[in-house]
């Protein structure tokens, strides 16, 4: 299928901005396609929970907020794109799909106030007046800009949830003995209301797994088997994740007073400096519970007094890991988590320093409370946590499960349950 290209002008170093742009290709992801643009937040408004899903007909919302580092607005819209379980765009019409006009303008922007790094900071309220899905399944939201719909600033998923049954999910270690005390397992049956038929589940029923929310690594399963109205996953391998370690954080809400797992503060050339705490490599530890928020990132200004999202300054944070030597064949380090975005980005990426014996990095974050982990570039392009943070069959995680049925008379993939499950709940 034709994807379109968009231009995404490059961010360098400092508060400059390159003129020069590269095409990059639209992805059915959550993505960032300008540089200048961070701390990208999609979380449910009502506040139960950061998966990205709302239920149809329902008058909840999502909230998405973002920075863009420079001192002035930009004019933007947004659209919402359906998609099926795949994260493939179907052919149904838009209007099929959406009520009213198909797109908003992004009409809430502030300025920084009182910040070393100026930006801007917007903020909107999806589905709008002009957005409203018309259906189930998965809906790409996209910002853009100038009502030019190939000029797009960033992408993030979205789920509509129309319940057809009951979704019952457990999670524990794995099954199979040489795994037991490294991954989860992720066991589910789902129900289907009565009068609710699946004529062909083999072929047109699929569920999606997920861990912490990082769409980066998913499971997708069909029936093990079924029971009458009662669909059964309770496979013992093929579904289960690394139960990988809990996230390590540092807190930069105050940069006046101490903080937890900060080493140091430091002004510098008008700019803003924090140490994190050098990390050891936790590969062979003990593991050890302690609450964390499964790699997310808390934006807020203890300093101030006014709204963090706008008071809250961007600080250079410089994180160092401790390691005897470096990865063999030029293996590749990253700070990874929610302040990713669950990506192996080139901002995030380490070096080694031989004289330290250690991994570092030094990149540009703004005042919050972070969860974040160590993440190598196995070659697979898939982050693997797991070489620094090992991994634990009793690490507290949260599940995403997601079920999708086919409709028969428009061929789209309805999202016909849902559920969050921790890995606590035995």
């Amino acid at each position: 299928m034709f994807k379109p290209f968009l231009w995404c002008s490059l961010f360098t170093a400092g508060s400059s901005f390159s003129l020069q742009a590269a095409l990059v290709p639209l992805e059915y992801a959550n993505r960032i396609y300008e540089d200048p643009v961070r701390t990208v937040l999609f979380y449910q408004t009502a506040g139960n929970g950061n998966a990205p899903m709302i239920n149809l007909g329902s008058g909840e919302t999502m909230t998405l907020e973002f920075d863009e580092l420079k001192p002035t607005n930009d004019f933007y819209q947004y659209t919402l794109i359906h998609c099926d379980a795949s994260w493939n765009p179907t052919s149904i019409n838009k209007f099929q799909t959406l009520e009213g006009m198909g797109y908003e303008n992004l009409e809430e922007y502030f300025f920084s106030n009182s910040t070393t790094i100026q930006y801007t900071h917007y903020r909107l309220q999806i589905p709008g007046m002009q957005t409203r899905p018309k259906i189930s399944g998965n809906y790409l939201l996209l910002v853009y800009r100038n009502f030019n719909e190939a000029d797009i600033v960033l992408s993030r998923r979205l789920m509509v949830l129309e319940v057809k049954g009951r979704l019952e999910t457990k999670v524990m270690p794995a099954t199979q003995v040489q795994n037991r005390f490294k991954q989860q397992e992720v066991d589910y049956v789902f129900t289907a209301a009565p009068g609710y038929a699946i004529p062909n589940p083999y072929q047109d029923l699929k569920t999606v797994v997920m861990q912490n929310n990082n769409w980066e690594k998913t499971l997708s399963l069909k029936p093990l088997f079924i029971m009458g109205n009662s669909y059964n996953f309770d496979y013992q391998q093929g579904n289960t994740f690394p139960g990988l370690n809990e996230f390590r954080f540092f807190d930069i809400r105050s940069l006046r007073q101490l903080s937890f797992n900060v080493r140091r503060k430091y002004d510098e050339e008008g700019q803003k400096h924090v140490v994190v705490n050098f990390e050891p490599n936790r590969a062979y530890s003990n593991y050890v519970f302690y609450a964390d928020y499964n790699g997310r990132m808390v934006i807020r200004n203890a300093d101030g007094t006014g709204p963090s999202q706008t008071e809250s300054d961007y600080v250079w944070t410089h994180f160092t890991l401790m390691t005897r030597e470096p990865l063999p064949n030029g293996q590749q380090v990253y700070v990874w988590g929610e302040l990713s975005d669950w990506q192996m980005k080139d901002r995030m990426r380490m070096t080694w320093n031989a004289a330290l014996g250690a991994y570092e990095c030094n990149t540009l974050l703004k005042q919050a409370y972070y969860n974040y982990m160590f993440a190598v570039d196995t070659g697979d392009g898939i982050p693997d946590p797991s070489v620094f943070e090992g991994s634990h069959a009793a690490t507290e995680n949260v599940y995403q499960v997601m079920v999708y049925h086919r409709n028969q008379s428009l061929g789209y993939d309805e999202l016909i349950g849902f559920e969050n499950q921790s890995s606590l709940n035995r």
